[in-house]
This record gives C-alpha cells, structure tokens and sequence, in this order.
C-alpha cells in the first residue's frame, strides 16, 4: 500500500509484457486497485507502446514506478510523461539514485526536472541504500557524507510533492521499519515547522 492524498491506496504489480496487459489493468481496476507498479520503460505489447501508460491514466491510476535514475533522466521518459499529464506519477527510492556515485548524483539533477511536470511525484523509500553500513536493524541510521539526495529531491519536488515509502519487505531484513521510519522523521530536513 501507498499513502497519497490521506487515502489508502492498494498498487498491484502487474506484467505489462504480456498480451492481455489491458485486460488485467481494467480487471484490477474493478477489483478496487487504484494504481501500478511500471518500471521507466515498461511497454505494452500492442500496436501502441504507451497503451499501457495510457490506460492508466484513463483509469485515474496512480502508477509508482521504480528504476534506475538514468531511466528517469533519459529523453524517453521525459517524452512519456509529456504524454500522460493527467496520471500521476510516484517515482520511486528517490529516482534510483546511487548516492556514493557522483555521476549518479549529475544524473539525478536532470531526473529531478521532472518536477516541472504536476503530476510527477517522489518518494523517499529505501534508505538502506543511501545509508553507510547497512547492516541489520542498526538503531541509528547513518547517511553518507554526499547524501544530499535527499536535500535535492526535497528542493525540486517539495514537501506536498514528496512522500515516504518504508521498501517493505526488504527493509523488514535490513534496518528495520520502525527505524526507516525514524530516519526520515528525525531527518533534518525534515524537522521544520512545514
């Protein structure tokens, strides 16, 4: 589940591969899931490789999409959203960036131009992967030195742009939710009064 809105919202993973992608995105839909896991460059199968994206935003779904920054940063995602300016759009684990990488963090500026486009959203999700030793259910969460990742996507979406995700399961084996959580709270950017 993802919160947006003050709502709950069920997102189911679906294989746009595969030939009845469609079908299944409107049978979903009946079902009461209300958005998407797409990757950046998930296509569908038929004549037109937006139908997919398409459909989506057709059917008011929201869709949180995971990969790597290059993805988001690369003309062709940029030329997706174009299209799809009715459909929200979450991107997730703060659009896939490597924070120890420093051309990781060149290309996450031009991800973050993304928020030019309304419907475009970003989640902090996944710390594990910002933080320095990421062993299991640490009681303090350690940011790298170049994290300002989180400083950037906080700048360029802000805060009503901006929503936290715990990357459960796999934080359930890494630092652990109640701690994820925590991290982000007591995230000094995020201890204003706004």
């Amino acid at each position: 589940m993802i919160r947006y809105l003050g709502r709950f919202r069920v997102v189911a993973i679906r294989d746009g591969s595969r030939g009845d992608a469609l079908k299944m995105l409107e049978q979903s839909t009946s079902e009461g899931v209300s958005g998407i896991k797409l990757s950046p460059f998930e296509r569908s199968m038929d004549y037109n490789p937006w139908s997919l994206w398409k459909r989506a935003e057709r059917l008011g779904l929201i869709v949180s999409s995971l990969g790597r920054v290059e993805e988001f940063a690369s003309k062709g995602f940029f030329r997706l959203v174009s299209l799809v300016r009715d459909l929200i759009i979450v991107l997730d684990h703060l659009v896939g960036i490597r924070v120890q990488d420093k051309d990781s963090l060149k290309v996450y500026r031009q991800a973050l131009e993304l928020s030019n486009y309304p419907n475009v959203k970003i989640k902090v999700g996944g710390l594990g992967d910002i933080c320095e030793g990421r062993s299991c259910l640490v009681n303090e969460l350690h940011m790298y030195p170049n994290s300002e990742g989180i400083e950037m996507g906080l700048q360029a979406f802000g805060k009503k742009c901006m929503m936290w995700g715990s990357d459960y399961p796999s934080v359930s084996n890494r630092e652990g939710y109640r701690n994820v959580l925590d991290g982000v709270k007591n995230y000094p950017a995020f201890k204003t009064d706004e």
